[in-house]
């Protein structure tokens, strides 16, 4: 499997650091996580179970008198869904790259290797680079690029000609002002797949408010794909208020099928209210409403309204919220309610909690009931070794029970 590879330059890198750091002083650092889940199958009802090795790395100082860092994060272990009986066993590298700063002091910094790339334009897993020019001016610009990372559940699906590259300016040292825009491209197999703007601009009027903005826009379609407009108000140290209007239009790479079919615009415009009273009590509560621009629907909008607390009564914290949904694509009233305490002088926590939703879907005729339990633990060895439980049980229409739940072991370095 191609996965397995690059986990073994993962390890390769950790025994290479672990070795030279008595010689050259390089600052080690990490975290291992042993997870095991599982699960009741929907199709056959029996029970599943996975189990990962997840490892988590930094070396500091690894070149002497140079800002150099490495840092990698990688997976392996079974899935027992996998359709594949090779692909049982599985493993996925998610980053190990190279960070360089100060490659031109105050001027260049590089990463490069497989590292995530964070665009509005659009966000990929690459090998390859990323230079920030960070000084030129009022600006700074991002270059980037390399093959496109693609994984599925359980493999690397990365093929010859799967490209990805793009490029962001940005505004700096203006004071309550944040403005970027980006541009990026992929290509599936070396024929273009997306070509993609994108922008964000935040601004602090004084300490009274922030209005912000988030868009994308796909050349190719023509389409305003994403848009996210806001505002929050402090009128004091007690309330927030924030409203946002949200727009968003489904586009998929050039080279898929799904462009032959038709879409619907989604868009909401919402308004919440916190009220902060102390550290041991607050609320909030809000409205959205929603409109997803559907032919084939009669009546196609809905309107949601939350309400919740915070509360804090000695060392229990207690969160409790209630959600009514009417409209498009059913009508809900839901309850969540959880709990958490220390014990053993902060050595262990527990939690607990439960989730009760009423529902009628859009093509039903009556209600259904949908319950959710839920109970979860730490305990802390120490400050850098930990365990971890989660069980829950769902109740709903369709299953009498689905127990699952997850462990795991969490040894920092």
């Amino acid at each position: 499997m191609r996965a397995r590879v690059p986990l073994s330059l993962l390890i390769l890198t950790v025994t290479v650091v672990v070795v030279t750091r008595p010689c050259y002083g390089i600052e080690l650092f990490g975290r291992t996580t042993t997870e095991f889940a599982w699960w009741q199958d929907l199709i056959d009802r029996d029970t599943k179970f996975s189990a990962y090795q997840y490892l988590r790395l930094g070396a500091l100082d690894v070149v002497k008198d140079q800002n150099i860092s490495v840092f990698g994060y990688g997976r392996y272990g079974y899935n027992e869904v996998a359709d594949d009986e090779d692909e049982d066993f599985n493993g996925r590298l998610y980053y190990l790259y190279m960070d360089w700063r100060d490659v031109w002091k105050d001027r260049v910094d590089l990463r490069a290797g497989r590292t995530w790339t964070n665009l509005v334009a659009g966000s990929s897993i690459i090998d390859g680079a990323e230079v920030d020019f960070k000084n030129l001016g009022p600006v700074g610009v991002v270059l980037l690029g390399g093959r496109d990372v693609i994984f599925d559940e359980f493999d690397e699906l990365t093929q010859s000609g799967d490209l990805a590259w793009g490029g962001q300016v940005y505004l700096r040292s203006v004071e309550d002002l944040n403005l970027n825009i980006s541009y990026s491209e992929k290509y599936d197999e070396d024929d273009l797949a997306r070509r993609t703007l994108g922008y964000d601009v935040g601004y602090n009027i004084k300490e009274l408010s922030r209005v912000y903005s988030q868009g994308r826009y796909d050349i190719i379609s023509e389409e305003l794909s994403e848009l996210l407009a806001g505002i929050k108000v402090f009128p004091n140290d007690k309330w927030t208020i924030r409203g946002e209007y949200f727009t968003s239009y489904p586009t998929f790479d050039a080279t898929s099928i799904y462009v032959a079919f038709a879409a619907s615009r989604f868009q909401s415009g919402s308004l919440y209210v916190d009220y902060y009273v102390s550290d041991r009590l607050s609320f909030y509560g809000g409205y959205t409403g929603e409109y997803f621009d559907l032919e084939d629907a009669d009546d196609d909008d809905a309107h949601l309204f939350e309400a919740g607390t915070h509360l804090k009564v000695e060392d229990v914290r207690l969160n409790g919220s209630v959600l009514v949904r009417e409209g498009y694509p059913g009508d809900l009233v839901g309850f969540s309610l959880a709990a958490d305490r220390p014990f053993l002088d902060n050595r262990l926590d527990l939690a607990a909690g439960i989730d009760y939703d009423i529902y009628e879907r859009y093509t039903m005729t009556s209600d259904e009931i949908a319950t959710k339990y839920w109970l979860a633990g730490r305990y802390y060895f120490s400050k850098k070794v930990s365990l971890a439980l989660h069980v829950q049980n769902t109740e709903s229409a369709t299953q009498d029970y689905n127990f699952s739940g997850w462990s795991s072991l969490e040894i920092a370095f």
